[in-house]
Parts: structure tokens; C-alpha cells; sequence
């Protein structure tokens, strides 16, 4: 016999809410950081350096990447505050399906990035100069911008279900 998931789990306690609250805000915490982190090494030099910013924004495109990761495994998580819309407010099913969709693109175009970045750190100098930073770090800072966009949207979404602010103008 297969049950419907939603019928089979009961509804969050108050205190299990505040929980998962508190999850979501660390996450979202450190997703934060990692956007910080990866915009002070955007800013940057890069001519004349070119190794060491590469490096640099490497380390911090990981960095941006496990929190992505990490972020995506937080939501889909059955204990987790999203799980609790889809059982309490069924009518937000839509927009959560498509804000997964978004987010999936915007990690995928992120390690698509990291991908180039570590791409052109194999290449020699003469290569590397001709990346053209200046683009990287339009598409970067394009990437850095939808996903706190999207953060916004989930934060929506979230007080709209429980009246509960998770804070997103970091």
C-alpha cells in the first residue's frame, strides 16, 4: 500500500517550526557569506596578478558552491520548513516547484563558471590574460544578483506560509 506523504505526516510544533527557523537561518547565513566572499574577490586585481585572482575566486566559488549545496539539501530536507508548506498550504506548490527549478539553474550555472575559471587557471599566461575578466566578472556578479533575487523569493514565500521573516537583506 503507498501512502500520500501528507496524509501520513503530522503538522510541525510550534517549537519544531522555530527549529527549522533556525536551521533555514544559518544556512541562509552562511549562503550570505559566501556571496560576500566570492564579491571581495571579484573586486580585486586581476592584471598583474592574474594567478592569485583566479586562486582567489576559485576558492571562493567553492566556497559559494558547498553553501548552494548545502542550501538545496536544507530545503529539501522532510523535517524542514518548505516540507511544512507543502503539507499546511498546498496552494504554494507551484511556486516551490518553481523556485527549486530556479535555484538548481543557478547552481548549475555556477559550477558551469567554476568550470571556466578552473579551465582557464590550466591554461599559461598569455592564455589567461585573454579570459577577459571583466566578462567573468559581469557573469558573476549577474549570477551573485539572481540568487539573491532568488533568496528574496524563498524568504516570500516562507512569511506569506507562516508569517515567519528568515531574513534575506543581508
Amino acid at each position: 500500500m503507498i501512502h500520500n506523504h501528507s496524509t501520513t505526516r503530522r503538522a510541525m510544533t510550534v517549537a519544531e517550526r522555530d527549529v527549522a527557523k533556525d536551521d533555514d537561518r544559518t544556512q541562509h547565513v552562511r549562503l550570505v557569506f559566501a556571496i560576500h566572499r566570492l564579491e571581495a574577490c571579484l573586486g580585486q586585481a586581476a592584471p598583474g596578478r592574474e594567478t592569485e585572482w583566479q586562486q582567489e575566486v576559485n576558492r571562493a566559488l567553492d566556497l559559494l558552491l558547498a553553501a548552494m549545496k548545502e542550501s538545496r539539501e536544507c530545503v529539501q530536507r522532510d523535517d524542514g520548513l518548505i516540507e511544512e508548506i507543502k503539507l499546511e498550504k498546498p496552494y504554494l506548490l507551484k511556486r516551490i516547484k518553481n523556485l527549486r527549478a530556479e535555484f538548481d539553474g543557478l547552481f548549475n550555472q555556477a559550477a558551469a563558471l567554476q568550470d571556466q575559471m578552473k579551465d582557464a587557471s590550466d591554461k599559461d599566461s598569455s592564455e589567461t590574460q585573454q579570459i577577459g575578466f571583466a566578462d567573468l566578472r559581469q557573469r558573476m556578479s549577474w549570477l551573485l544578483s539572481a540568487l539573491r533575487h532568488h533568496q528574496a523569493k524563498e524568504a516570500d514565500l516562507v512569511y506569506e506560509a507562516f508569517n515567519v521573516d528568515i531574513g534575506v537583506g543581508d
